[in-house]
């Protein structure tokens, strides 16, 4: 990390990009979605095409994430059967947390959680990686499972 700093802070488009990732994505340093978008932002000012595209797709998914989190429980729960795998994540979150008029029951957080997995959704991936890890939400630790999970969510099959 010291060397990727030098070199981005010496204008390193590659180095930028390469560190807003990781802030990004939370490996090797804490997650922090500023400091990525800080990044991310001087290397795509430098024209890094992928930089530019990460940029694009976060801001399209906080967008859909931010409708998806105001939706009422019902229109939620409507999208989430009908396979939505933003839908099924946010009802997990619900279901995990007690928010948004919802009791809190670990069950079925984790169904849904499971669901929108299957279906593609790389934070409820990431998600059922710490819940094996730490033996969250009523289920054993398993190393396995979260190690799968963990790789599933960075693309790693």
């Amino acid at each position: 990390m010291k060397w990727l700093k030098q070199a981005a802070d010496h204008g390193n488009a590659d180095a930028q990009f390469l560190i807003g990732k990781l802030y990004h994505e939370g490996y090797v340093v804490a997650q922090d979605q500023q400091l990525a978008r800080d990044w991310l932002g001087r290397a795509a000012a430098s024209g890094h095409t992928e930089a530019i595209n990460l940029l694009a797709l976060i801001d399209t998914f906080l967008k859909a994430t931010t409708l998806t989190a105001q939706e009422s429980y019902s229109a939620l729960k409507d999208r989430a059967e009908q396979g939505d795998p933003h839908a099924q994540y946010e009802l997990g979150l619900r279901y995990e947390n007690g928010a948004y008029d919802v009791t809190a029951d670990p069950e079925k957080a984790l169904a849904w959680f499971r669901r929108a997995a299957r279906n593609g959704n790389l934070l409820a991936m990431k998600k059922l990686g710490e819940i094996y890890a730490q033996g969250l939400l009523g289920v054993a630790k398993d190393p396995e499972k979260s190690r799968y999970w963990q790789q599933r969510s960075v693309g790693i099959r």
